[in-house]
């Protein structure tokens, strides 16, 4: 049992910490007072562009390709994530700024937060399908459940970044960060849980 964890955390924690770092850094732009300016407008464009993406391609693989439910269910979910790191460089890049640069990267932010949501519930309904005990309402509860339990953890993380660099050295703060972020992706690869929404809401936290 020992080897393989030791064996699952080796593969999956280097794309974790890479990823970890994009979604830390995407966090800033959730600050309390862009959200507050254009709240219900990045809600309401994220909901409809990401869940209309998932229905969208559901509908397309399930009706008219054919392909089996399950799989269409997943492929729907996974329909809803964006890549933000390259939007975000591209801006960094520019220097753009304005409105129209927060409500994107805020919007882009959101996409992977349902994306994780809804991927959580959708893998859920999958395995459910080719489950031997059939379709139960509590395996989806579960999945939803430590991702949810994996956000508070990752809004304490931040907290807890806030509190051990204030004071110190720009170098000492850069070694802290990293420590943080190492942890909390060993925290998620143990969990089998996606270290995304975390270090997103752990960033999110410290910025404000």
């Amino acid at each position: 049992a020992a080897r393989k964890l030791e064996m699952a955390l080796r593969i999956t924690l280097p794309g974790s910490i890479a990823l970890a770092f994009i979604a830390f850094s995407t966090g800033e732009f959730f600050r309390l007072s862009s959200l507050k300016k254009n709240g219900s407008k990045v809600i309401t464009i994220t909901v409809l562009e990401s869940v209309g993406a998932a229905i969208l391609v559901f509908l397309t693989c399930y009706f008219i390709l054919q392909l089996n439910f399950a799989f269409s269910v997943v492929l729907g979910a996974l329909a809803t994530a964006t890549a933000p790191a390259s939007t975000i460089m591209t801006i960094r890049q520019t220097g753009a700024k304005g409105d129209f640069v927060e409500t994107l990267l805020q919007v882009v932010a959101l996409d992977d937060v349902v994306c994780l949501v809804l991927y959580s519930v959708a893998i859920s309904v999958a395995d459910a399908v080719f489950s031997s005990a059939g379709f139960q309402i509590a395996n989806i509860l579960i999945h939803v459940g430590k991702t949810l339990l994996m956000l508070l953890l990752g809004c304490l993380f931040g907290l807890l970044l806030q509190l051990f660099i204030s004071r110190r050295s720009t170098d000492n703060r850069l070694i802290v960060a990293v420590a943080l972020l190492f942890s909390y992706c060993g925290i998620c690869a143990v969990a089998d849980v996606s270290p995304l929404l975390g270090c997103m809401a752990m960033g999110m936290v410290y910025i404000n």
